[in-house]
């Protein structure tokens, strides 16, 4: 049996990756419910546009 190469070997974030993912994660969901309970439109940018998003 081989060895795997390092190269393809998929790598997992560092374990400070992992929590700023799920701290931002967390905020994204916060500003969702705030969004929707005013009534507001979510704006994003998605393949080079402006997207407008409905609650």
């Amino acid at each position: 049996m081989s060895k795997p190469d390092p190269k393809n070997a998929e790598r997992q974030p560092s374990k400070e990756a992992q929590l700023a993912i799920a701290a931002a994660n967390r905020t994204a969901k916060k500003l969702r419910e705030r969004k929707r309970a005013l009534g507001q439109k979510i704006v994003v940018w998605e393949n080079g546009n402006v997207v407008h998003i409905n609650p």
